[in-house]
């Protein structure tokens, strides 16, 4: 999602477009030195 995507998230015009970033919760996360991994990284653990 736009608010907490990681690594890639919707372009927040609600025609399912994906583009590469992250969301502004995990941006905040990741500001602040705490490890975010999206779903496909959490299946390589």
């Amino acid at each position: 999602s736009p608010s907490c995507g990681c690594g890639e998230i919707y372009d927040g015009t609600f025609s399912g477009n994906i583009i590469k970033g992250d969301g502004i919760t995990a941006s905040l996360l990741k500001k602040n030195k705490i490890k975010v991994i999206s779903g496909e990284d959490l299946t390589k653990i």
